[in-house]
């Protein structure tokens, strides 16, 4: 899922664990609620389940964010190759989000293309066989959702995703000639 592209593993239990408590806490306050029980004491726990489910939040929004400012910056910085001050700040934003488990190909993309900026070419050349890899994968799914669009003989859908399916393959074949 894309909100959770870039979160790592224990983000992603703490949000639902967060989740989870909110339900519990929920239920539990209605049924003292309306058997005229004192629920003051649930009150605090409240606290604690809207911070483990804002926590991991916060973070998928901060992420989301740096990918975009990185893009921008990677953008600047092809612009303007001997401006130190923008290649320090993208460096500083690649580092921040190098390290996260992305899955989305043009999230990884982007991180290739910052890195090929800032002459980690290795590392970028890793990223864009990441981002094919993931691509393929995604366009063997598209297909897969053609089909059965097909057979459910709906054709305005099936247009539409082997449209999708067709400039996913083009965009691929073009990537993978550099």
């Amino acid at each position: 899922m894309a909100f959770f592209d870039g979160m790592y593993p224990y983000e992603i239990i703490v949000l639902f664990a967060g989740v989870l408590l909110f339900l519990a806490l929920l239920a539990a306050f209605l049924r003292k609620a309306f058997s005229n029980q004192s629920y003051a004491a649930l009150l605090p726990f409240f606290v604690v389940a809207l911070a483990m489910i804002g926590f991991p939040s916060v973070s998928a929004i901060n992420i989301g964010g740096a990918v975009i400012q990185l893009g921008q910056q990677t953008q600047e910085l092809q612009e303007h190759p001997e401006n130190a001050a923008l290649r320090s700040k993208a460096e500083v934003t690649l580092s921040k989000v190098n390290s996260r488990p992305f899955s989305n190909p043009a999230t990884v993309a982007t991180l290739a293309e910052a890195q090929f900026a800032l002459g980690q070419e290795v590392q970028a050349q890793q990223n864009v066989d990441k981002a094919l890899a993931v691509g393929r994968v995604e366009a063997s799914r598209l297909q897969d959702r053609v089909d059965a669009a097909k057979a459910a003989k709906d054709t305005e859908a099936a247009v539409n995703l082997g449209i999708s399916t067709k400039r996913l393959l083009s965009a691929l074949d073009e990537a993978e000639k550099f």
